[in-house]
């Protein structure tokens, strides 16, 4: 086996070791570094949808508790059909106690409607001769809880939103249907003002291609057989026209997500980061809620940089202390490659021109040096 050169192995290996020892050190550092990025970039997105959920429920909420006092009311006698005075008081207090809440009717067995709204007050109509008044309260009939309706056209104002009814009761026989409608106008205004105060656009989604929230969504003007939600296309907001175009894969800010699934569109040079998640509960079918970040206003693109930067920098550290070790061990073995030369002409005999051997700075290759300069001596003697 042939040996191997001080120099050699002087240069590499010590260049190799320190390059290893910060590589090693670099590796975990930038790994924990992006890892934790990651996470909190990931909790501030879910921490937004969190937010935007509950914004939703603070709304609706409110809507369920209220269909549940009616009946309570109804039922225990508090209020009573026939009694028209005292029930419009009831109904319009309860009306004013929720904001969101656009207008509140209840349709008896026959289809005799008494409805309450800020702008009319009370108002009475027949609308026993309409079928899907007949088939609504036939479904009502055997219904037992409290739903909430696909989006739809309102009958009088004829705005969309969204119906949430309850069959009523008294003494177990059935009364009536109660409706409360929140227009879809309602939700769109909480979520503009949900983007003033946290600086992200929230969008609801329902369906593959339906928007049923959103801030800049104004009222819809009703049109002859046209749905009452907008679509993506018709909204016009270039982030949710490109969403289902996106890739199938979570960018790197977003993959420890927990709770939502995430991913980015690109609208010419500005990536835009965006969450999703489904919620039940409202409905015959699942919304989708999201909100996307502004690539400047978000804060994300810049962590991620900040991240990628510092391992940048690493990076370069390492480079360099390889490079000052490599020459740091070519400094070192410059003594011992030229004590080398040196024994190598005496054995040819050649005393009187000997290659100078450089002092060093390591204690046994100078005491070496010393000891074979006076062998030199001695031998020219």
């Amino acid at each position: 086996m042939r040996p191997l050169p001080f120099t050699q192995l002087a240069v590499t290996g010590l260049g190799a070791f320190v390059a290893v020892a910060i590589g090693v050190t670099l590796y975990f550092s930038a790994a924990t570094g992006v890892r934790s990025t990651q996470e909190l970039i990931a909790e501030q997105a879910e921490s937004h949808l969190d937010a935007l959920e509950s914004r939703i429920a603070a709304q609706l909420a409110p809507v369920s508790a209220q269909a549940a006092a009616i009946s309570a009311a109804l039922g225990e006698g508090r209020i009573d059909l026939e009694r028209t005075a005292e029930l419009d008081a009831f109904m319009l207090g309860t009306l004013a106690a929720t904001p969101q809440v656009a207008g509140i009717g209840i349709v008896d067995a026959a289809g005799r409607v008494r409805r309450w709204s800020r702008d009319e007050g009370a108002k009475r109509e027949d609308w026993s001769k309409r079928a899907e008044v007949r088939e609504w309260l036939a479904a009502g009939a055997k219904q037992s809880d409290a739903t909430w309706r696909a989006p739809f056209w309102t009958p009088a104002s004829r705005v969309p939103a969204l119906l949430h009814d309850l069959p009523l009761r008294r003494e177990a026989r059935f009364v009536g249907m109660l409706g409360q409608v929140v227009t879809l106008s309602r939700l769109s205004e909480t979520l503009a003002q949900f983007r003033t105060e946290h600086g992200v656009t929230p969008f609801i989604l329902y369906g593959e291609d339906a928007v049923l929230a959103h801030p800049r969504l104004a009222p819809r003007a009703s049109g002859a057989g046209a749905s009452p939600l907008t679509s993506i296309a018709e909204l016009g907001d270039p982030v949710l026209a490109r969403l289902r175009e996106a890739p199938g894969f979570e960018p790197l800010t977003l993959r420890t997500l927990k709770r939502a699934a995430g991913g980015h569109v690109q609208i010419g040079s500005d990536p835009y980061l965006y969450v999703l998640r489904q919620i039940d509960g409202y409905g015959p079918q699942p919304w989708t809620i999201g909100v996307y970040f502004d690539p400047v206003a978000g804060g994300q693109r810049a962590q991620m940089l900040g991240v990628f930067a510092s391992a940048g920098a690493g990076l370069a550290v390492l480079l360099a202390a390889a490079l000052s070790a490599a020459l740091i061990g070519r400094r070192l073995a410059r003594p011992v490659e030229a004590l080398a030369r040196a024994a190598h002409a005496v054995r040819a005999g050649e005393l009187e021109h000997l290659p100078q051997v450089p002092p060093s700075a390591i204690a046994e290759v100078e005491e070496a040096r010393r000891a074979f300069e006076q062998m030199v001596v001695g031998l020219r003697e």
